[in-house]
C-alpha cells in the first residue's frame, strides 16, 4: 500500500484534548462539549464514521482549523452512552486509519473536513532488524505493565502474538503514558521501523522516570512510616507519664520557655535560649543531646541574669576578712584594701580592675606592677568579694573555710620577691601615696 492514496473522505470531525487515537485500538472516552457532541451525532446519523484529530492546546474550546493537528485518525464510533444528566456522552471508538486534515468544510453545528487516507510505509515484518525491534519493545512493554500495574495480561498477549511492526508500534503507544506530543509524533510517522524506534527510547526513558518515581514514594514512605511511629511512642509514653504522674515533655517546654520570659533578657541572649529550648522540643525523649540541652538551659537559668548586690566599702572588716587566709601579704593586701577604698577610680599610673566571671562564679584582680601576685588569686578575689557582702554565684554566703598554712606561706614567701622588669612600682604605705601624690597632682587617700 503506498504511502497516500487518493481516497478523500468528508467526515465530522471531533477535537480530542490531551488525548490521541491510534489505528488497529480501541478508545473510550467522555464528551462534553456542544461541538463534540454534535459531531457524534452526525456520525451515529450517518455511517459512524468520525475523524478524530487532536488539540495543539487544551485550553481551546472553541477549536478552528489552526488549533488542530494535521494528523489524526480515521475511526468508527462503536456505541455511545448519554448520561440521565445530559452533560456528558460516553462513547468507544475503533481506529482504522491515519488521516490527514486538508480544510475544514463546516464549523457549525458541529465540524466537518475533508480528510485524506494515509497508510504506513511497507516493510519487511520477517526480517532480523524488524524482529528485534518487535522484541526490544515487547520487552520493554512487559517491565512498563509491571512497574506501572495499569496494562492487563491481555494487552500483553496480544502484542507479543503479533509481528506486524506497524500494528506493535500503534497498540503498545495507545496502551502506555506518553506525553501527547509524543504520541503525536508517533501518530505522524508512517515509517513503522521508525516508529518502533522512537517508541523503545520512549518507553526506557520513561522507565527510568518510573523508577526515579518509585525511589521517591519509597523514601516518602518509609519517612512517614518512621513519623507515625515515633508519633505512636511519643502518645504511649505522654500516657505512661500521665500515669504516673510525671511531666509531659510539652509542659516541660512550657515551663522553660516561662522561666526564660520571666528573666527579661537581652534580645540576643533570649533569641539563644529559645533556639536551644526549640532544638531540646526536637530531641527524641531520652537522647544524649536532650540531656546536654537541658544541663545547658539549667546552669543559663540558675545564673544570677540582671541581679546585683550592694557593696559594703569597710576596710577595716575587709582587712580583717583578708588576714585570714592571706596573713603576711602586706603589700599584697594594701593593693586590696586601696582598690576596695577607691573602686572604680584610677590610682596613680596603678591600672587596679576588677571583672566577675559568672560561669565560673570567680573574681579576677589585675594589679598593675606586681608581676606574681597572689598565686591564688581566685581564692583572693572570692575573698575580696567577701569583703564587700557579695553574693555570688555557686558560692554559698560566709564560707571562710580554713585554707592550708603551709600553702599561705608559701605563696608569701613566692611574693617577697618582686619583678624587678616590671614598670610599676610596688605599694609602699605612706612614702608610696606621698609619690602618686607629687605624680598626679591630687591627693590620693587610702583608707586603710
Amino acid at each position: 500500500m503506498s504511502e497516500t492514496t487518493s481516497r478523500i473522505m468528508t467526515l465530522p470531525t471531533l477535537a480530542l484534548r490531551g488525548v490521541s487515537v491510534f489505528p488497529g485500538t480501541m478508545l473510550h472516552f467522555d464528551v462534553e462539549r456542544p461541538i463534540s457532541i454534535a459531531a457524534l451525532n452526525a456520525a451515529i446519523g450517518t455511517d459512524r464514521m468520525i475523524f478524530l484529530v487532536a488539540q495543539r492546546s487544551m485550553a481551546v474550546d472553541l477549536p478552528r482549523s489552526r488549533d488542530l493537528y494535521e494528523i489524526g485518525a480515521i475511526c468508527r464510533v462503536g456505541q455511545i452512552l448519554r448520561t440521565p444528566a445530559g452533560g456528558t456522552v460516553k462513547c468507544i471508538v475503533d481506529g482504522l486509519y491515519r488521516g490527514r486534515l486538508l480544510r475544514l468544510t463546516a464549523q457549525t453545528p458541529c465540524m466537518w473536513a475533508n480528510v485524506q487516507v494515509l497508510a504506513d510505509h511497507e516493510v519487511d515484518n520477517a526480517s532480523v532488524e524488524t524482529a528485534a525491534l518487535i522484541r526490544s519493545v515487547n520487552e520493554v512493554f512487559g517491565e512498563y505493565a509491571s512497574a506501572s500495574g495499569a496494562v492487563g495480561p491481555e494487552a500483553l498477549l496480544k502484542a507479543a502474538d503479533r509481528q506486524d511492526a506497524g500494528f506493535v508500534s500503534d497498540f503498545v503507544t495507545q496502551n502506555v503514558y506518553l506525553r501527547p506530543e509524543d504520541k503525536q509524533s508517533l501518530l505522524e510517522e508512517l515509517d513503522p521501523i521508525k516508529r518502533l524506534t522512537m517508541l523503545n527510547e520512549l518507553l526506557r526513558r520513561e522507565m527510568e522516570i518510573m523508577d526515579i518515581q518509585h525511589d521517591l514514594r519509597s523514601a516518602a514512605s518509609e519517612q512517614m512510616a518512621r513519623h507515625q511511629r515515633e508519633y505512636y511512642l511519643r502518645e504511649q509514653m505522654r500516657l505512661i507519664q500521665e500515669e504516673l504522674g510525671e511531666d509531659s515533655p510539652m509542659e516541660e517546654m512550657e515551663e522553660y520557655r516561662q522561666k526564660i520570659q520571666d528573666l527579661h533578657l537581652e534580645e540576643d541572649v533570649e533569641k539563644k535560649l529559645l533556639k536551644e529550648l526549640s532544638r531540646l522540643g526536637k530531641q527524641a525523649f531520652g537522647s544524649a543531646e536532650s540531656s546536654v540541652l537541658r544541663t545547658y538551659l539549667d546552669i543559663c537559668l540558675e545564673l544570677p541574669w540582671n541581679t546585683r548586690t550592694e557593696d559594703v566599702t569597710d576596710i577595716a572588716r575587709a582587712k580583717k576578712i583578708l588576714d585570714e587566709d592571706h596573713y603576711g601579704l602586706d603589700n599584697n593586701l594594701h593593693r586590696v584594701c586601696a582598690r576596695l577604698g577607691n573602686r572604680g577610680k584610677r590610682v596613680g599610673y596603678y591600672r587596679v580592675d576588677v571583672a566577675v566571671e559568672k560561669g565560673n562564679a570567680a573574681v579576677y584582680l589585675w594589679l598593675g606592677g606586681i608581676n606574681n601576685i597572689m598565686r591564688n588569686g581566685l581564692r583572693a578575689g572570692d575573698k575580696a568579694g567577701y569583703a564587700l557582702q557579695r553574693k555570688w554565684h555557686g558560692k554559698p554566703e560566709g564560707d571562710q573555710s580554713p585554707q592550708n598554712k603551709a600553702e599561705i606561706l608559701r605563696s608569701a614567701a613566692d611574693n617577697k620577691t618582686h619583678n624587678k622588669n616590671s614598670k610599676y612600682e610596688p605599694y609602699g604605705g605612706n612614702a608610696h601615696i606621698e609619690k602618686l601624690n607629687e605624680k598626679t597632682g591630687h591627693e590620693n587617700t587610702f583608707p586603710l
